[in-house]
């Protein structure tokens, strides 16, 4: 039960707008724009996705280097701001909310237990951790929507 109950929050949610819906509700050409002040709406999704998939790639490589904090986990301001770059960031960050969910699918992933090569840390603990973030950047990037898309006049 404990399995489903997690996926469902990261697929599905029973709270908000599920990731799918609102990332397919984002027309790309908003994606660079500017708020004074606040991130893009690509750069709050780049933002979720490096770190979902270092908490992931954490959980399950004891190889695995996290990129340096902070300016590892968003996107370089060098970076070319591009149509193209949203539905590249969109797909990554699903193909890794996958192979997550595959993760706790795995009968033989004991999600109470610590991870063999970080202690104190439990498979339950970074999942929690990715729907938190998650959720919080997927609201930023509903603000963010909101904000480019209301009426001027």
């Amino acid at each position: 039960m404990l399995a489903e109950n997690l996926i469902e929050f990261l697929t599905r949610s029973p709270a908000h707008l599920s990731y799918r819906q609102i990332l397919d509700q984002i027309d790309p050409a908003l994606c660079h724009k500017r708020v004074a002040g606040v991130h893009t709406i690509w750069e709050e999704l780049e933002h979720t996705m490096i770190a979902q998939e270092d908490i992931i790639r954490f959980t399950l490589d004891p190889k695995w280097k996290s990129p340096p904090w902070p300016e590892g986990y968003w996107p370089s301001e060098d970076t070319p701001l591009n149509d193209e770059r949203w539905p590249v960031s969109v797909e990554k960050f699903f193909a890794d909310l996958t192979l997550l969910t595959d993760m706790i699918r795995n009968a033989g992933v004991d999600l109470h237990a610590e991870l063999p090569h970080a202690p104190g840390y439990t498979y339950i603990r970074e999942i929690l951790l990715i729907i938190d973030h998650n959720a919080y950047h997927m609201g930023k990037i509903m603000q963010l929507k909101k904000m480019l898309t209301e009426d001027k006049s």
